[in-house]
């Protein structure tokens, strides 16, 4: 983001929030200085500024209080959030170099909330890595940082969000070229601790760093994770019905059976309905041919009857031959909450309406993923998931031609238009 920019769309700031803040860094001559380090120093110089409106400093270091820089209450700052977004950058970009050059690392954490998954990296890892600030990479496009190899490819672009994020089409640019986006959410209480790198504003622990933190835009390094793209409805490469594409990955958690102390492996189906990442259950009457998916990945599924529920559909089989219907492993009525086993790689495929699964990858997730689960899902006790009932297959319809009108009448009945 652009200096510039946001010094035309800021509002002016509130003279009595800005002198009360309590700036952990300041300039001496060009330089940052951070309040904490000079406390401990035997020296304290003269000469430091402000980096918001470049007025003279005091620094604070009493016992009570954390050290900080402050200004007399004399002085109306013209800092704010402007300060806030240029500083974040030179610290980050500052700190990171620092490590790269000593060998130190600046690590973070990828979370991507929509596919619900994340794992940490480092930042500094290429010792040879170029950190560039506001390069242009295209006309829609320029990042406050750009973390580049040493053969000049981008690794990761990283964006400081005060009061504007990314525009949808600049998202839409960093996603056609696959560079990951991480937003950092500053506020001026955590910027000395990004010196040594930005995970601990990651989910779940940025609510402890006084409301900074961390999210990924843009692509997402998750086989799991399913863009808007992938909710399309497309033709059968094999018979030219509705296809769709989903994840298949399994989960695990204890037998319910008090006799059993075995693992229970299910089989989680995620496809992108509605505009939303859903988890389908394996029994779901439209998911047909999940058997054998089942079975490849290690999944035993079979028909039987839930008392319960009245009904018979594909249920989770423990090898106990306890059933695990739809209730305890989708519904949340077990004891024990199903949890992604990492131990087994994500699936992608297309699957179509009359069966057909066309295996498209097999990625095995980062050892260092962590990957939620979904706390509910479609399609339960053998009902429809509606996986295939979506306005963009009207055109899928018109190209079909049926033997018979009850043909016709099973095909339309899925819901297709």
């Amino acid at each position: 983001m652009d200096d510039e920019i946001h010094q035309l769309v800021t509002p002016a700031p509130n003279r009595d929030d800005v002198v009360s803040i309590r700036y952990p860094l300041a300039e001496l001559d060009g330089q940052l200085v951070w309040a904490r380090d000079l406390a401990e120093a035997t020296e304290r110089p003269k000469g430091l500024l402000c980096v918001g409106c470049n007025g003279p400093l005091a620094l604070r270091a009493g016992k009570q209080r954390r050290p900080h820089f402050a200004h007399r209450s004399s002085v109306a700052c013209t800092g704010g959030e402007t300060a806030l977004h240029r500083t974040t950058i030179r610290v980050i970009a500052e700190s990171l170099v620092s490590a790269i050059r000593l060998g130190h690392p600046y690590p973070f954490e990828l979370f991507c909330r929509d596919c619900d998954a994340s794992r940490q990296g480092d930042l500094a890892r290429d010792r040879s890595s170029v950190v560039d600030a506001n390069r242009v990479l295209s006309s829609a496009i320029r990042p406050d940082l750009l973390v580049r190899g040493s053969d000049g490819t981008p690794h990761i672009a990283i964006e400081v969000v005060v009061t504007h994020a990314p525009e949808e089409r600049a998202l839409a640019e960093f996603d056609a070229i696959g560079l990951p986006v991480l937003a950092i959410y500053p506020t001026w209480d955590a910027l000395e601790s990004m010196r040594e790198g930005l995970l601990h504003l990651s989910r779940p622990s940025a609510s402890g760093v006084s409301g900074a933190s961390v999210e990924l835009l843009g692509s997402c390094p998750f086989e799991r994770h399913l863009s808007a793209g992938d909710g399309d409805l497309r033709p059968c490469g094999q018979c030219g019905g509705p296809c769709r594409v989903v994840t298949v990955e399994v989960s695990e958690a204890p037998c319910w059976s008090a006799r059993c102390s075995r693992s229970v492996r299910v089989l989680d189906v995620y496809a992108r309905i509605g505009g939303e990442r859903v988890l389908v259950a394996a029994g779901a009457n439209d998911l047909i041919g999940v058997e054998q998916i089942a079975q490849e990945v290690g999944v035993k599924v079979m028909h039987r009857t839930s008392k319960m529920a009245g009904a018979a559909y594909l249920m989770n089989m423990c090898d106990c031959g306890a059933p695990t219907g739809d209730n305890f492993a989708y519904g949340r009525f077990g004891t024990e909450p199903y949890a992604p086993s990492l131990a087994d790689p994500a699936r992608r495929y297309e699957v179509c309406l009359n069966g057909h699964w066309q295996l498209k990858r097999i990625r095995p997730w980062h050892p260092s993923t962590r990957a939620g689960r979904s706390q509910q899902a479609k399609g339960l006790i053998g009902d429809p998931a509606r996986m295939f009932d979506d306005s963009a297959a009207d055109p899928l319809v018109t190209d079909t031609r049926f033997a018979t009108p009850s043909e016709a009448a099973r095909f339309m009945a899925w819901g297709v238009r």
